[in-house]
């Protein structure tokens, strides 16, 4: 039952008023906690909370504070992990922590290659540089040997 997609879950979620539908996310969430029955990332209330939320935008952080108090599902009530958050807010700062260490993550790794490519440009000049010196020095060893 918890593996059935979301299309099953939308056809009974249209037919259903708010109330029940409501309630239809509260009981997936009590028997997938109480019957350790649980669906992972494709579990019933998952569905049923995006319905919800889709029909009822200004209810849907009431229902998910209920259900992220009661569920042991690390994906529950979004579809994806909630890191153990047990309220919206919970949840919305653990994916506002996330977003900021991607960011720092990718600005690091932009440095890096930045870096990278200036290490780079330096050895090319020392390189040069180096070669230079080595060919002033032969001319001036071979000019001293010939003389």
């Amino acid at each position: 039952m918890n593996r059935l997609g979301w299309n099953p879950w939308n056809e009974v979620a249209d037919t259903l008023a708010e109330d029940d539908l409501k309630n239809l996310a509260r009981g997936l969430t009590i028997a997938d906690s109480q019957t350790q029955w649980c669906g992972g990332s494709v579990a019933g209330v998952i569905w049923a909370f995006r319905c919800y939320e889709a029909r009822y935008p200004d209810k849907a952080t009431a229902l998910a504070d209920w259900v992220l108090t009661r569920s042991e599902n690390p994906f529950v009530p979004f579809g994806r992990m909630r890191a153990g958050s047990r309220s919206v807010s919970e949840y919305k700062s653990y994916l506002s922590a996330k977003a900021l260490r991607h960011d720092q993550g990718e600005q690091e790794q932009s440095d890096a290659r930045q870096h990278k490519r200036i290490r780079a440009g330096v050895r090319r000049r020392l390189d040069e540089e180096r070669r230079v010196l080595q060919d002033a020095h032969s001319q001036s060893r071979a000019a001293l040997i010939s003389h």
